[in-house]
């Protein structure tokens, strides 16, 4: 009953969205068994749909910034967790102006303790410049290596090279490894609700 409701939940948030020939039509998709929910057929185009899902705006709402342009996310545990790059700002926050973001000076900055990095959002595709991999970035700050190129072309679409992000070693070291995806069966169930806050996807 709990894997039938997360369908649902996905349904609600997929509802309105097209689909391309390269998709299935979940909304039309019958509902699964218990057990069944983590097939290629669940999970085709679903990803890249949560991916580019607009934030709400009360996660805008604690964003936070300085006058030289780090930005920060400010969370319900009272510390602040920067954007390492510009590409895990986009990864949460899309084209979002910046220049839209409360500034804040250094002095008042200092008042809130800095907890760490955020990581890419997840059921991104990622790599770094000296590994060859492809990796799944899933929750908790994990990354799966994908270990097929068909298993990509299926799952993200013929231009899924076009959807992976970069980032230099020294970022790439603060995530950790997690099992390798063989089989569309590896993939994770997609989490409903999906922010920063509600996946905790900072380092802590």
């Amino acid at each position: 009953m709990k894997k039938i409701a997360l369908l649902l939940v996905i349904i609600s948030i997929l509802a309105g969205c097209s689909c391309s020939n390269k998709t299935v039509d979940i909304l039309n998709y019958p509902v699964p068994k218990a057990g069944e929910i983590k097939t290629n057929l669940h999970i085709k185009g679903i990803y890249q749909r949560l991916i580019n899902q607009q934030p709400e705006q009360s996660e805008i709402a604690k964003l936070l910034k300085l006058e030289s342009g780090d930005v920060y996310y400010l969370a319900a545990n009272g510390k602040r967790y920067m954007f390492p790059t510009q590409t895990t700002f986009k990864s949460w926050f899309g084209d979002y102006d910046v220049n839209k973001i409360k500034t804040l000076t250094i002095e008042e900055m200092y008042q809130t303790q800095l907890g760490g990095n955020i990581f890419i959002k997840p059921y991104s595709l990622l790599k770094t410049e000296t590994d060859n991999n492809t990796y799944f970035v899933d929750l908790n700050g994990q990354i799966r290596t994908v270990n097929s190129t068909v298993l990509l072309n299926e799952v993200y679409g013929d231009k899924w090279q076009e959807q992976v992000i970069d980032l230099p070693n020294n970022i790439f070291t603060n995530y950790q490894y997690g099992p390798i995806i063989n089989t569309y069966s590896d993939f994770p169930i997609i989490a409903p609700n999906l922010t920063i806050e509600t996946s905790q996807f900072y380092v802590q």
